[in-house]
């Protein structure tokens, strides 16, 4: 899908999506997007479903946005997707060591 001023792609419809629930308040906007991104690498086994975004093949947490989404809509809200990607990792990395930790025991 390409994107245009009317059609923002899917980074920016998850972004209006955040905005209209969050008063267009950007810090709030980022809080919920983060929260997200958290939510799709569980520390314990949980069931994930297609993500809801009709251009994705992805899936999320609960049926609900995958992160390649989040971390799109991350990049949109910020407005460089260097950091969201860094985020990503950074969270994926904490639940990977966070794991190791628990079978260490």
């Amino acid at each position: 899908m390409e994107t245009t001023e009317s059609n923002p792609g899917a980074a920016g419809l998850v972004a209006r999506n955040y905005a209209i629930h969050c008063d267009g308040r950007r810090e709030r906007m980022l809080e919920m997007a983060l929260r997200d991104l958290w939510r799709n690498f569980p520390e314990w086994p949980s069931t994930f479903g297609h993500c809801p975004n009709p251009d994705c093949d992805g899936c999320g947490r609960g049926s609900g946005l995958c992160a390649d989404c989040v971390t799109a809509c991350i990049g949109e809200i910020v407005g460089d997707t260097a950091p969201a990607e860094a985020m990503r990792q950074a969270i994926e990395n904490a639940r990977a060591a966070a794991s190791t930790l628990r079978n260490l025991i």
